[in-house]
């Protein structure tokens, strides 16, 4: 009777139940989910720039942004140290160095994972950037992978360094340059200057950018690589070998 009453209260007033029932409020289903990665619209410098002489790199993308792992995903060589921070602003990641760069060097960065939209967490893919403060810009590059002994599985996040004095020492210093592997175990160093260079890999569990063969695999090439002659992949394969006296 209720229900009835109200019909014909609703009649009188020139509304039918029809449109009552219709104006019943519908929660929204939502649009399609966000699959698609962040895409850089523009940086400051752009991409293999050269006489940059700021102190902060800065990348735009077509979406909101946020950094994860940024100290861990994200490699520069040659190697700031700890003086560099990281920075995430709206659709904008920032990259500050605490002291002014090198003169005449060529910086590289890779983000690998560490820049991902803020809906859905996709990474912006293979995404580098490279300059140079001075006048010319390096282009050479070592690339190849990293399996583990015995089983010859894939070396993922692996570190692979490079260095060129004789007085290096992998269990004591730590590498200018250096990059990781991905989950097959490859890797690329790039923006390299032309000379002699050793390359060696190492687990770096305690991330102190050292190999300690007490509780770290690691492995390095046998002989040395002449850049630009060398053009071949690298095999590194790594080893757990205490080599403490």
């Amino acid at each position: 009777e209720m229900r009835l009453t109200i019909g014909f209260f609703l009649i009188v007033l020139g509304i039918t139940p029809l449109l009552w029932n219709c104006a019943t409020t519908i929660p929204p289903t939502g649009g399609p989910k966000d699959s698609l990665p962040p895409i850089l619209q523009n940086s400051r410098p752009n991409n293999n720039a050269t006489s940059y002489s700021q102190q902060e790199v800065t990348l735009a993308f077509d979406e909101l942004v946020i950094l994860k792992n940024a100290k861990e995903e994200i490699s520069i060589t040659p190697s700031p140290g700890k003086d560099v921070d990281f920075y995430a602003k709206k659709n904008q990641i920032i990259v500050r160095f605490k002291k002014p760069l090198e003169s005449n060097s060529t910086y590289s960065i890779s983000f690998r994972q560490s820049i991902q939209d803020i809906t859905e967490g996709n990474p912006a893919e293979d995404l580098r950037l490279a300059f140079s403060t001075g006048p010319t810009i390096d282009s050479l590059r070592l690339y190849g992978t990293v399996s583990v002994y015995p089983s010859v599985t894939p070396g993922t996040k692996f570190t692979v360094a490079i260095y060129q004095a004789d007085t290096f020492n992998i269990y004591k210093h730590s590498p200018v340059y250096f990059t990781k592997t991905d989950k097959s175990g490859r890797f690329t160093l790039y923006n390299l200057k032309p000379g002699r260079y050793v390359i060696y890999c190492f687990d770096d569990k305690n991330k102190n950018l050292k190999c300690d063969s007490q509780s770290e695999r690691f492995g390095i090439y046998t002989d040395s690589i002449r850049l630009p002659e060398h053009k071949d992949s690298i095999r590194l394969t790594a080893v757990k070998l205490d080599s403490r006296p």
